[in-house]
């Protein structure tokens, strides 16, 4: 249990970890160290605790509280859905694929876990393209 007390401090690094450890302590049949867990990493707010993980993170966390029937699920969709919108609304990434891949990611825990309806409706700020094509959708020559 005295593990569990850094994760209450908020860092990145352990944020980015929490879905994975959420999903062995409930497959190894410690769902109550597993609550413990998500009790120590809910106490800053569900918008606070989306942002840490990333988008990406972010899904497999929903999907973890919702596979441990936890009433934060509902809030945290809601936070799920606004971190998705902001990273749709985004004009500039480092990486298209990576950042298409977390969002579709995203989108599908929010499917998964019954809360599609709080998909976002915003245009995408970046254009979607496939790879190898031109924001036409136009096959780029090499």
């Amino acid at each position: 249990m005295a593990g569990f007390c850094r994760i209450g401090l908020g860092s990145a690094a352990d944020a980015r970890e929490a879905p994975d450890l959420l999903h062995i302590l409930t497959l190894t049949g410690q769902r109550e160290l597993a609550h413990t867990l998500v009790d120590r990493s809910t106490t800053e707010g569900p918008d606070v605790l989306a942002r840490r993980p990333g988008l990406r993170g972010t899904g497999q966390l929903l999907r973890r509280l919702h596979a441990l029937s936890r009433g934060e699920a509902e809030q945290f969709g809601a936070a799920t859905s606004r971190l998705l919108e902001s990273c749709v609304r985004r004009h500039l990434v480092v990486s298209p694929d990576t950042h298409w891949k977390a969002i579709g990611w995203a989108s599908q825990a929010l499917h998964e876990v019954r809360q599609e309806q709080l998909l976002p409706q915003a245009a995408p700020g970046l254009p979607v393209t496939r790879r190898g094509c031109d924001s036409r959708g136009v096959r780029r020559r090499r």
